[in-house]
């Protein structure tokens, strides 16, 4: 079987992107666990993700940023807070409401990290999440400005 220059260059092609999606692979699992270094690796794509995995990187930046509150994690650490508040002993509901001050603490230096990602001021992006901001119209501000 004789490869032609064509079919050369189109396996090359798919080999670059197969490559290309592993990387963002790689991208999603050191959001969840290193979000800072995740974030940085990130802007090295220019913008170059789109799809399924595009959409599967919004929603982390969505859920450790302005959609922090509708997160399970924030769910779970509310819900650990009110329980320990109906408690007996202080020290439990001391520790639950610790554990949540710092949630907070992180998503606001998430969103402050993302805003300046983005050019955006960070009170104009953190009240985002305030409002009814859809992870799809996060999905399409971060496709917008060029990090998806």
């Amino acid at each position: 079987m004789k490869l032609t220059t064509k079919r050369l260059k189109q396996i090359i092609k798919e080999e670059l992107q197969h490559l290309h999606e592993e990387d963002a692979v790689g991208v999603i699992d050191l959001l969840k666990t290193d979000y800072e270094y995740g974030m940085m690796l990130l802007q090295d794509f220019n913008g170059d993700i789109s799809g399924d995995l595009g959409r599967e990187i919004a929603q982390i930046i969505y859920y450790k940023t302005i959609g922090a509150w509708n997160s399970p994690e924030y769910k779970e650490l509310h819900s650990a807070y009110n329980y320990a508040k109906g408690g007996e002993f202080y020290s439990e509901e001391e520790r639950a409401e610790k554990r949540l001050d710092n949630f907070v603490k992180e998503q606001q230096e998430h969103i402050r990290e993302l805003a300046g990602i983005l050019n955006i001021p960070f009170l104009q992006l953190s009240d985002l999440g305030t409002g009814d901001y859809t992870m799809e119209k996060f999905y399409e501000l971060l496709t917008k400005q060029g990090l998806l």
